[in-house]
């Protein structure tokens, strides 16, 4: 049950961080970085990396690498 819960508060956030950058929200786009940050784990790391990507998130992406660079055995299993 809370792992579902945790999936659906993932897939909110990168809904609002979509539409923070397409809007250009700054705050909103702050708090969703910092949200999906805290959440970052093996097995959404590619999919936040992408986004990170796609929505130019400096943060984001340095966070992700760091993250991918110290688990990245565990993320390729």
């Amino acid at each position: 049950m809370i792992c579902e819960y945790m999936v659906f508060f993932l897939f909110v956030a990168y809904n609002l961080l979509d539409a923070a950058c397409r809007y250009d929200i700054r705050s909103l786009k702050a708090y969703t970085t910092q949200f999906l940050i805290n959440h970052i784990n093996t097995d959404n790391v590619l999919k936040l990396i992408e986004s990170a990507y796609k929505y130019n998130n400096a943060l984001l992406k340095q966070r992700c690498t760091d993250y991918f660079v110290d688990n990245g055995k565990a993320i390729i299993d």
